[in-house]
């Protein structure tokens, strides 16, 4: 939900952008969410999660956004969903 509000928001700006975006927020959304549940299950401390987030989350981030934009921009262009803003201009 979090990842479609922030595409949903900056997809007028620019198209990549808001892949990128998306992709970035879903997937820190994900990592937080998930060692959240982990701290208060009890499965892990405070600290550890903290430490967790920095050292893998950042990469899961990065990875993340990447990916998405490759295979969401990838996936419109099959479809045949180009960016509408340059067929108006052709028009």
């Amino acid at each position: 939900v979090f990842a479609y509000f922030a595409y949903a928001a900056t997809r007028k700006i620019h198209r990549v952008f808001a892949v990128a975006l998306g992709g970035a927020i879903g997937s820190a959304t994900n990592t937080v969410l998930v060692l959240g549940m982990a701290v208060l299950r009890g499965y892990l401390p405070l600290a550890m999660a903290g430490s967790i987030a920095v050292l893998h989350g950042i990469t899961e981030l990065i990875a993340g956004t990447i990916i998405t934009v490759i295979l969401v921009l990838g996936l419109q262009r099959i479809r045949g969903f180009e960016d509408t803003d340059s067929q108006a201009r052709q028009a």
